[in-house]
């Protein structure tokens, strides 16, 4: 049985003289033994608990949003425009550096056609790597790093970037990019 992950809050009110604690991690063990995984942080002098998934379900879910980043890169490389797009969802959000944002597909496909016209001529590759993948029941989150390497003038050039992406779990079961943004380290 594939059952989407409870997700828990807890809220107290806190005497704010240490704060070394935000924004750590943490582990706890539920009733049944299951180990989960999540992080503090605090809103309007309250601090909340946020808890994910269990260790099975993140183990799971990041091996999925890596192999998702890597069908990414294989679809660069072949200049596949349409595979490159039906990677995301039907709403999804793409804020780079320096343009415009784009709102759904159709919108996504046109700034890709015109973004990769040019990087395409020269054999471009791009590699993502995630640094932090953090799951929040559908949604997950990831920050990381990325390579642009191009073959210009007989050599290769390579250019270095960073992005942050929210992905969005489907009814399927399957992941897609449903917001992200990037820019150049250039």
């Amino acid at each position: 049985m594939n059952q989407t992950p409870k997700v828990s809050f807890a809220i107290s009110r806190q005497v704010w003289r240490d704060e070394s604690h935000w924004d750590k991690p943490f582990r706890v063990s539920d009733d049944d033994g299951q180990r989960t995984e999540g992080v503090r942080f605090r809103l309007d002098r309250k601090e909340i608990l946020h808890m994910s998934a269990n260790k099975a379900e993140i183990v799971s879910a990041k091996a999925a949003i890596q192999a998702l980043n890597q069908q990414w890169e294989k679809n660069f490389e072949n200049h596949d425009l349409t595979g490159l797009v039906a990677l995301f969802t039907e709403d999804c959000v793409r804020m780079p550096q320096g343009g415009p944002a784009t709102v759904g597909r159709p919108a996504l496909e046109a700034a890709y056609r015109q973004d990769f016209a040019e990087v395409w001529k020269t054999q471009a590759k791009v590699r993502l790597n995630a640094g932090e993948v953090i799951l929040s029941g559908e949604y997950a989150f990831a920050r990381g790093a990325d390579t642009l390497v191009q073959d210009q003038e007989d050599r290769q050039v390579g250019e270095t970037g960073k992005w942050l992406f929210v992905y969005r779990r489907q009814p399927d079961g399957t992941w897609k990019y449903h917001w992200i943004t990037f820019n150049s380290n250039e």
